[in-house]
C-alpha cells in the first residue's frame, strides 16, 4: 500500500505553503496522529498529522521548498512495497494547477450565496463546506471571523454540512450591532440557522461563540443535537480584560501582534498576512465601536451559567492548559471535558488533530442516539 503525503489546503484562501521541517526521518515508522511535517503558510505555522500507519519512505520537498496545496510532499508505504512502486507513484502523481484567481479577487462578502440577511437589516456572512451528514455549525469567538476554524472545517466536512458564521460586528458580516448581548447575537445566529433550513445543528462554539452556542440552546433547544465548547467563555469562567481593552482598541500591526500571540502556547505560530489582515479589519469603520459594545455587554462580568435544556452527555467542554484569555468554569455534571496539554486558547489551531477527532466522535455519539435536546 502507497499513501501521498500532501500539501495541505487550510482555508479558502490559501494556495501554498512552505515545508519548514520533516518530523519524521526518511524511513522511519510513523502512525496515525504522529506529527510529520511543519508547514508556514502566509498567515499561520502549523504541523501535518500522519494519516496512515506506515514508513515515511520518500521525502519528496525539503525544508524550505514551497509547495501548492495539493502538491505532493512525500511517500508513505507499507515495508513490503518495492522503490519500483514507489519511484512509478512518485512519477505519476498528478501535479496540481495553479489558482487563476488571486485570493485579493475572490467573491466579496457581499455574494448572495454566502450572506444571510437578518431581519435587522443587517447581515451575516457565512462559509459552507461539505454536502453530506447532519449539520455542523461553527461559531468564533470575540475578534475572530471564520479563519478561525482553518484547521477544523474542512476534515469536519467529509462528513458532515458545516456552516461557519462570522458573527455580527466581525469578519464580512454587518457592523453595526444593535444589541451587543449573548442574547442579541444568538438571536442573529438562530435568524441566519433558520432561513438556511438548518432545522437540528451541531453547535460548535470558541470562547465567546461558545456563550453564543448555549443561548441558542437556550433559545431553540428543539433544534440542537449537541454542543461543543472550546476555550469557552461559559458556566462563570472570567476574561483577560487587558487582553479584551487591548484588543479593542489595537489598530496599530505591533499592537495587533502582541494580542495575537497571547492566544497561543507558541507566538510563533502567529504570521505577518494574520496581523495585517486582523490589523485591516480593525481599522474599519464601525468595528472599534461593534467590538466595543459586546465587551460592554458581554465580557465585563463572569460569564452566565444558563439553565440548559441539553442533556449533559449531549455537552463537550475542550479547553486549553495554557489558556490565558478564558479562566476556567465549572464543568456541568455529566459533561465530558478534555484539557489539551499543549493548547492556549486555541486548542483548534494548536492541536487540530486531537479537537477534530474529538469533535467528529461527538457528533457521531449524537446522531447515532438519533436525540434532539
Amino acid at each position: 500500500m502507497i499513501w501521498a503525503v500532501t500539501m495541505p489546503t487550510w482555508g479558502l484562501s490559501m494556495e501554498e505553503g512552505t515545508l519548514v521541517a520533516w518530523r519524521v526521518a526518511e524511513g522511519c515508522r510513523t502512525s496515525i496522529g504522529d506529527e510529520l511535517v511543519e508547514i508556514e503558510t502566509a498567515k499561520i505555522a502549523n504541523r501535518l498529522e500522519t494519516q496512515h500507519d506506515g514508513v515515511l519512505r520518500r521525502q519528496v520537498v525539503k525544508p524550505g521548498q514551497t509547495a501548492l496545496c495539493g502538491e505532493l510532499l512525500g511517500v508513505i508505504a507499507t515495508d513490503e512495497t518495492a522503490e519500483a512502486a514507489i519511484d512509478d507513484f512518485i512519477a505519476r502523481y498528478p501535479k496540481p494547477q495553479q489558482a487563476t484567481t488571486r485570493a485579493d479577487d475572490a467573491p466579496s462578502s457581499s455574494d448572495s450565496t454566502l450572506v444571510v440577511e437578518l431581519s435587522s437589516g443587517g447581515w451575516l456572512r457565512y462559509v459552507t463546506l461539505g454536502r453530506h451528514g447532519s449539520a455542523v455549525v461553527l461559531l468564533h469567538g470575540f475578534g475572530g471571523d471564520s479563519d478561525t476554524w482553518v484547521f477544523n472545517q474542512g476534515p469536519i466536512a467529509e462528513h458532515h454540512r458545516t456552516f461557519a458564521f462570522d458573527l455580527p460586528g466581525h469578519g464580512g458580516s454587518s457592523r453595526q450591532l444593535q444589541d451587543g448581548s449573548i442574547n442579541g447575537l444568538a438571536n442573529s445566529i438562530g435568524h441566519g440557522m433558520e432561513r438556511l433550513g438548518l432545522e437540528r445543528v451541531h453547535l460548535v462554539g470558541h470562547s465567546v461563540g461558545a456563550a453564543i452556542a448555549l443561548g441558542l440552546c437556550v433559545q431553540h433547544p428543539e433544534r440542537i443535537a449537541s454542543v461543543s465548547l472550546i476555550a469557552p467563555f461559559a458556566f462563570g469562567s472570567q476574561a483577560n480584560q487587558r487582553y479584551v481593552s487591548d484588543f479593542t482598541s489595537a489598530h496599530r500591526s505591533r499592537d495587533v501582534q502582541r494580542c495575537l500571540a497571547m492566544l497561543f502556547v507558541d507566538p510563533k505560530s502567529v504570521r505577518r498576512q494574520m496581523v495585517e489582515a486582523v490589523a485591516r479589519y480593525k481599522r474599519l469603520d464601525g468595528v472599534h465601536e461593534a467590538l466595543g459594545k459586546i465587551a460592554a455587554g458581554v465580557l465585563r462580568e463572569r460569564a452566565p451559567t444558563p439553565e440548559l435544556k441539553t442533556p449533559a452527555d449531549r455537552l463537550l467542554l475542550i479547553r486549553g492548559m495554557h489558556d490565558n484569555i478564558v479562566s476556567d468554569g465549572q464543568t456541568p455534571v455529566g459533561a465530558r471535558l478534555e484539557t489539551l496539554l499543549h493548547s492556549g486558547h486555541m486548542p483548534q489551531m494548536e492541536e487540530p488533530g486531537q479537537v477534530n477527532a474529538l469533535l467528529l466522535d461527538h457528533f457521531a455519539d449524537a446522531d447515532r442516539a438519533g436525540v434532539r435536546v
